[in-house]
């Protein structure tokens, strides 16, 4: 930024010098060639526009010497600064404004990069929460698995599968029995039948049922021949 406004009031001073010259030069062929005692009336006020421009011209110049030192006073003063900025935080740049553009340059990219880190460091830490409240769950169920096991009278897990299946086998049993009963109330009709039926089936096993049938089906078979 400073550069640029070196180059653009250092254009400018070199303008008003060849102005400057421009008009000394005229002004000294005017003389040479005229002078004030030679001219008439109406190029009086020409003469006076011409050295009031004149004037101007070099209090311009004057001016822009003034504020040019003070420029390069400032450019010193902001190099040294630079410097010392430079030394103390380790910059191996020139201390300069293409210096100060790079260094600016490098700030950025460890800026980025020190943000890249920070959302990183979130992310761990974000992951390890979710890590301890998973840990945390786990132990809360598997508190809930010794206390069940402890309720079912159990110390493993697979006395516990054990256990399981053999309830859902004795539900399984009992859907079985609540059907049969249900079917022998349908068939015996009445309640003395039904005593019946179920003492039969109480004094009964499989084996003297099959029994029973395979000799009834010799029965069937010998009346058949007959």
């Amino acid at each position: 930024m400073y550069a640029a406004l070196v180059e653009k009031w250092r254009q400018e001073g070199a303008a008003i010098k060849t102005r400057l010259a421009d008009s000394e030069k005229s002004w000294e062929q005017w003389c040479g060639t005229y002078g004030f005692v030679a001219l008439p009336v109406h190029k009086r006020q020409e003469a006076e526009q011409a050295w009031k421009t004149w004037r101007r011209l070099v209090t311009e110049q004057q001016e822009w010497q003034i504020k040019k030192q003070e420029i390069q006073q400032r450019l010193r003063h902001w190099q040294d600064e630079t410097e010392q900025l430079f030394r103390e935080i380790g910059i191996q740049q020139e201390a300069s404004f293409t210096g100060a553009v790079a260094a600016y340059k490098q700030w950025q990219e460890i800026h980025v990069q020190g943000e890249v880190a920070r959302e990183q460091d979130r992310q761990l830490a974000l992951q390890r929460e979710q890590l301890i409240q998973l840990q945390k769950k786990l132990q809360e169920q598997e508190a809930q698995q010794e206390q069940v096991l402890l309720r079912a009278g159990v110390k493993t897990e697979g006395e516990f599968r054990s256990k399981v299946l053999k309830y859902k086998q004795f539900c399984q049993y009992k859907e079985v029995y609540e059907q049969s009963e249900a079917h022998l109330r349908l068939l015996a009709k009445t309640p003395q039948i039904l005593k019946e039926l179920r003492h039969e089936l109480q004094v009964h096993t499989m084996k003297n049922w099959t029994e029973e049938k395979a000799y009834y089906e010799r029965k069937i078979k010998e009346i058949e021949k007959k």
